[in-house]
């Protein structure tokens, strides 16, 4: 448990060697504020392969996390 515990402390201060090998990119350069609203027009998640079941967050019209899996822009967190 005290090895667990450890490798736990490790990724939730972005200590672990684990954090290195990310799934998703940020290709886009920019002033890194959000301004996308999530509206029924523009949902926020941009699908691009629906065979991998992977696709882009967008934060503003230029920049997005691309890569995020599907499942984890529909993860739901809490009740409401």
């Amino acid at each position: 448990m005290v090895k667990l515990g450890g490798e736990l402390r490790q990724i939730h201060f972005l200590e672990s060697p684990v954090l290195e090998d990310s799934i998703t990119t940020y290709p886009e350069g920019g002033d890194n504020k959000i301004t996308r609203k999530i509206t029924k027009t523009s949902p926020g998640f941009e699908l691009t392969s629906e065979e991998e079941k992977i696709g882009k967050v967008w934060i503003n019209d230029v920049q997005y996390f691309d890569n995020v899996p599907e499942i984890a822009w529909e993860f739901y967190i809490g009740g409401y």
